[in-house]
């Protein structure tokens, strides 16, 4: 089963060279773990923020490159729209990038 790792993750990955992320991260193959589109609009969209924007937006480009990304498409659409109204109908508010993200984790199928 492959990993997709939220921004929070790899943002907490790229500051923190001893995490438990990277080291867990280093003991799987990149075909092990996934990134996506939304995630990597956030980190580089972060890199544009601070100092030396280009060099943080090709760390970001060079970090995520061994993984597969995955794109938000009409099923993680259609994923969205019932896992938003699930949330909001229960309470349970998330993030709305958090919640692309879910929905492009879940099957196609």
């Amino acid at each position: 089963m492959a990993r997709l790792l939220d921004t929070n993750a790899w943002i907490h990955y790229l500051k923190n060279p001893h995490s438990l992320i990277r080291t867990r991260l280093e003991q799987l193959a990149p075909a092990d773990i996934v990134s996506c589109s939304i995630v990597r609009a956030e980190l580089l969209h972060g890199a544009l923020k601070y100092g030396q924007p280009e060099r943080r937006a090709a760390l970001v480009v060079q970090t995520l490159a061994p993984y597969a990304s995955l794109p938000f498409g009409d099923s993680a659409a259609g994923h969205y729209a019932r896992l938003r109204h699930d949330l909001e109908t229960r309470g349970c508010i998330i993030g709305p990038h958090d919640l692309l993200i879910a929905a492009i984790c879940l099957p196609t199928a």
